[in-house]
């Protein structure tokens, strides 16, 4: 039970890594020799990371709504896997069904995203600083590791709200599959969600489970982080070498 919605998170967390860091090198590659962007590195990659985590979640969205689907319903109900589910949620939901939490995941993710980039650059900056490194040292794993945790850390906190209500848009119109865990919450659309999240549950319900999602988004972040800059780092010593 703990791996619910495993296959399709996983599949999930595969094709976003790559559209995301694929989009950010592409964006940063253009942007950088913008005029209006010039002196404002930490200004250009937030930029960079927005857009680029805006491209990759719209990619993914589905496979988003199928893996809170399989995590939140009962066991011996709803769907047997996630390709059973995609259709089931095409079929009788539509397209739109397949997109629900579109909005606040859009709005979530630019931020979100974005403030990644932004952070881990800007502690990796303090690092070098801190250690008296130039600008372009490679800082070993162990840092590499830490910046982007806190990275993910800080920005997971900033718009958590957002990704709790993007959740409970997903799992509407599921309510026959899964009666055991709590009451049912029902919204029609993102305002409605944080209103009537506000008024039932206070300030605190939009924080519900941050603890878990936080533990979750730093040690994503960090491994995302620590792997990429160390094949990036990799790749372009072996074309250097060539």
């Amino acid at each position: 039970a703990f791996w619910k919605g495993h296959n399709p998170a996983q599949v999930l967390s595969l094709v976003y890594g790559v559209a995301q860091f694929s989009f950010y090198e592409r964006f940063n590659s253009i942007l950088r020799d913008l005029p209006l962007l010039d002196g404002h590195d930490q200004g250009r990659q937030f930029l960079c990371g927005a857009c680029s985590g805006s491209f990759a979640a719209l990619t993914i969205m589905p496979l988003d709504v199928i893996r809170t689907r399989l995590v939140s319903q009962d066991p011996g109900r709803g769907y047997r896997n996630a390709l059973q589910g995609l259709g089931e949620i095409y079929r009788h939901e539509g397209v739109r069904g397949l997109y629900r939490g579109v909005g606040p995941a859009m709005l979530q993710i630019a931020p979100l995203a974005g403030g990644q980039f932004m952070f881990y650059n800007l502690f990796g900056t303090i690092v070098k600083q801190l250690e008296g490194l130039p600008a372009d040292a490679q800082l070993p794993s162990g840092e590499l590791f830490v910046c982007g945790g806190l990275a993910g850390f800080c920005t997971k906190l900033l718009v958590y709200p957002l990704d709790l209500t993007k959740k409970r848009l997903q799992i509407q119109g599921f309510a026959q599959s899964r009666q055991t865990f709590g009451q049912h919450f029902v919204c029609r659309h993102m305002i409605h969600c944080l209103v009537q999240v506000g008024r039932g549950e206070g300030l605190r319900g939009l924080y519900k489970g941050l603890l878990p999602s936080l533990l979750k988004a730093g040690c994503t972040s960090a491994f995302y982080f620590t792997i990429y800059d160390t094949l990036l780092l990799l790749f372009n010593s072996e074309r250097s070498f060539k």
